[in-house]
């Protein structure tokens, strides 16, 4: 019995609430529309006019370039060795090196190198770094197996330097792979070293040792005319774009879609306040209990100035 009559009032409560929004629909639905004028007139088109007043057109000309970086994996026999493939998730020296070009830290010492898109003495460097990784940067493991495409969006007047900083992070990414990978190779060699050595001396010729023996010639040829585990392929692919009209929009996206929100939120609260104003004023009690409420509040404020 008791839950029913809680149902009845919960449901009472949920309908006296809907019945306020849909009585002050217009309210709200006036208000949400000029937010979304307002935020875009602030946020989008405000600063779309004063860029194109304050900067002259050549300047906003972006380049976009396109780099295909070959990946050099270890022989599929020593794979096997150091790399356990029986595991669902393991790593290969392509996921490591996308993950490497991916990199906060490295990306922001590549820059550091060939300062391309932020100086590296600027007091907010970390922050607009990560800015331009998620605007302007982009790498990602192409179709073609072993290849990963890197792409870089940049001022053309910076067109030169692209190169440079592209071979600087490549530098960094293969070191990156190098200091994953070779602390399991050095382990393989130490044990197959030694696997040879016992095998050596007990003069055993069976195809497990001849197999182990040409896998280690396998991986000391391989480590020793390996020069870097990438790079860059072919010239970059150019094109050239314009940033002003997509990067304001990008910018201001958030903005527009927070001051929206927050626009409706406002007129549904100011819809609740004005149906609570209404209530009072047509019901006798409730306007007492509001004037007593409001003259005490009066004579706090005036016994705290005393």
């Amino acid at each position: 019995m008791e839950n029913k009559q809680t149902n009845e009032v919960e449901e009472v409560s949920f309908l006296d609430l809907f019945l306020v929004l849909v009585r002050y629909r217009n309210l709200i639905i006036i208000g949400t529309i000029l937010s979304i004028i307002f935020s875009i007139c602030v946020f989008y088109i405000k600063p779309k006019l004063c860029s194109k007043a304050s900067i002259p057109q050549n300047s906003v000309q972006k380049i976009s370039l396109s780099y295909d970086v070959k990946v050099q994996d270890f022989p599929f026999q020593v794979q096997n060795r150091i790399i356990d493939t029986s595991k669902k998730n393991y790593i290969t020296v392509t996921e490591i090196a996308s993950k490497s070009f991916n990199k906060v830290s490295i990306f922001a010492e590549a820059n550091k190198v060939v300062p391309l898109f932020v100086d590296k003495d600027d007091s907010n460097y970390n922050n607009k770094i990560k800015d331009v990784m998620d605007n302007d940067y982009k790498a990602f493991i192409s179709e073609t197996s072993g290849v990963i495409t890197v792409k870089l969006s940049l001022p053309k007047e910076k067109e030169t330097l692209a190169g440079q900083f592209i071979d600087s992070l490549v530098t960094l990414v293969d070191k990156d792979i190098k200091n994953y990978f070779f602390p399991m190779l050095d382990m393989y060699e130490t044990s197959v070293k030694q696997f040879i050595e016992q095998a050596n001396s007990r003069k055993d010729n069976s195809t497990f040792a001849q197999n182990e023996r040409l896998i280690y010639t396998i991986e000391t040829s391989f480590r020793q005319n390996l020069k870097s585990f990438v790079h860059v392929s072919a010239e970059p692919f150019s094109t050239l774009i314009e940033s002003s009209d997509n990067s304001v929009f990008v910018y201001s996206k958030k903005k527009i879609i927070f001051t929206v929100a927050a626009g409706f939120i406002f007129f549904v609260i100011i819809a609740f306040i004005v149906n609570g104003i209404n209530n009072v004023k047509s019901n006798e009690n409730q306007k007492k209990l509001v004037s007593e409420a409001w003259n005490f509040g009066k004579w706090r404020i005036k016994n705290k100035n005393k």
